[in-house]
């Protein structure tokens, strides 16, 4: 797993934890998890806040988050508050911070490298090989909870929400490989 290659891997989650999820995280190599439950209604402040507070406190180097949307949002704002860098839509980061991404389909391989502050990576789903390492014995799980500002007047709130229509098709966005044909291909992809 990538928190395996990393000398103190920490997570930090902006809610509350139970204890079978910190199981499961002990064993992919994280050696400490901040928690910092809050308000569900709010939107990104809190998010912010709180992962803004775990970079500071674990003087992180590299900060690995899911590339979706939201926390493409998320990287992108803390790296210019935090004066870091953001690289999106990863494959791979190595132990020294370099790091693989795929462009144009996969027809090639870039790699980068930050030149000064953290590093901001969105990892693209299903691009890490799922696989816990045994636990160490006497290797615990150290579980904090995460001191932090929480923003005064959060500058959204959520209202309402509502369930998408869950779908028996997979994501597009976690393919590994999409295949598309159409007008003009004569059949030949």
């Amino acid at each position: 797993t990538l928190a395996s290659r990393f000398d103190r891997a920490t997570l930090a989650v902006a809610s509350e934890v139970p204890q079978s999820a910190q199981d499961v995280v002990s064993g992919y190599g994280v050696d400490k998890l901040l928690v910092a439950p809050g308000n569900d209604d709010v939107f990104i402040d809190h998010a912010l806040s709180a992962l803004a507070a775990a970079v500071k406190q674990s003087e992180a180097d590299v900060v690995l988050v899911a590339n979706d949307n939201f926390n493409r949002e998320i990287a992108a704002r803390l790296a210019v508050r935090l004066d870091g860098a953001v690289i999106t839509d990863a494959i791979d980061v190595s132990a020294d911070l370099v790091v693989t991404k795929d462009e144009l389909a996969g027809s090639y391989s870039a790699q980068a490298k930050a030149t000064n502050g953290t590093l901001f990576v969105t990892v693209k789903p299903n691009s890490i090989e799922d696989a816990p390492q045994p636990q160490s014995q006497g290797q615990q799980l150290e579980v904090q909870p995460l001191d932090y500002e929480a923003a005064a007047t959060p500058a959204i709130r959520i209202v309402a929400t509502e369930a998408k229509a869950v779908s028996d098709r997979p994501k597009l966005t976690e393919a590994r490989v999409v295949v598309a044909g159409g007008r003009g291909v004569n059949g030949d992809f």
